[in-house]
């Protein structure tokens, strides 16, 4: 048993070093997407995150080392809760986490399966700590049963929580939501009447770029539209501005950025007043399809949802 929970504690204690180390390198999105995600944080998110990465850094290596385990335990207990928080924050609005700072570093897993893979971690944290109460006090007592029906008490409350997490979506922004007309009155302005269909709008909001993850999503969604030349007439990027902002209106310096960013397909410019009209909440993606939403989502939506809608369009994204 000891041998058992040692050989755990040191693959663990890896485990935490390694992706506390990672985390270094995506830093600013990592505290800007703290600071996004958990209410009543914002501004701390650089100093959390530093806090973060420093305890998983130091904790794993004192796993490894196989000191002061039962402390140490309690602090991963500490930051695997705050990675739940986020994720399950992101997963009730419907917005995917894209930096890739939560769960499983660099593996292209969805939100909904880094939390499921936190809370296994999290069972196991827990699993630990109890295992060195009960070794460091024989006069713990336990029987078999009553630690079954607690463990299976634990899992059924997680299991409960996913569930309710990632299908309840309360403020999800929907097709229903959306004001149709004033969609359309889009379209019919800025678009020919003989457009292609299906059309994929983007709807952005300039202030949202200054969230890295939407940032960063954007780019990667851009990058995937690119590759088919065939069907780049049948989208078109719709940057919203406030009439006091004279760099976003200026359409030279719009133009410029297009260029930088390698933007091949339509774009304008529109007042904010019609981005609120439309009823949208943050950037958006939506694919029309003869005045019929079959595709909205809120950006960052991540790179499954990026696929969806190259499949919609009939893009393959290879």
């Amino acid at each position: 048993m000891q041998k058992v929970l040692r050989y755990t504690i040191v693959v663990l204690g890896f485990f935490f070093l390694i992706a506390g180390g990672s985390k270094v390198f995506v830093f600013l999105t990592f505290a800007e997407t703290i600071d996004n995600f958990i209410p009543y944080l914002n501004g701390i998110g650089t100093i959390l995150s530093i806090i973060i990465i420093s305890a998983e850094v130091l904790g794993g290596i004192f796993y490894i080392i196989n000191y002061k385990i039962v402390l140490f335990s309690y602090m991963f207990l500490f930051i695997i809760s705050t990675f739940i928080t986020v994720l399950s924050i992101s997963l009730v609005l419907n917005r995917e986490i894209n930096c890739r700072c939560f769960g499983v570093i660099n593996f292209n897993f969805s939100n909904q399966n880094e939390l499921i893979l936190d809370f296994i971690l999290l069972d196991i944290i827990a699993l630990i700590i109890f295992v060195n109460y009960k070794l460091s006090n024989k006069k713990i007592k336990l029987n078999v049963v009553t630690f079954c029906l607690i463990v299976l008490f634990g899992l059924y409350i997680e299991y409960n929580f996913i569930s309710v997490t990632t299908s309840g979506k309360l403020f999800n922004q929907n097709a229903t939501s959306l004001n149709m007309q004033k969609l359309i009155d889009l379209e019919n302005h800025y678009l020919f009447k003989n457009a292609q269909n299906p059309k994929l709008f983007l709807l952005i909001d300039f202030d949202d770029f200054n969230c890295p993850p939407c940032f960063d999503d954007f780019i990667e969604f851009n990058d995937a539209l690119n590759k088919n030349q065939k069907n780049i007439n049948r989208i078109y990027a719709f940057f919203a501005f406030n009439e006091n902002d004279n760099i976003l209106s200026d359409s030279i310096r719009l133009e410029y950025w297009k260029q930088r960013n390698n933007f091949k397909y339509s774009l304008f410019l529109i007042p904010y007043t019609i981005f609120e009209s439309i009823n949208l909440k943050k950037s958006s993606a939506i694919l029309l399809d003869n005045g019929r939403v079959v595709f909205n989502e809120i950006i960052p939506m991540g790179k499954a949802k990026h696929q969806k809608a190259l499949n919609l369009l009939n893009i393959s994204d290879e």
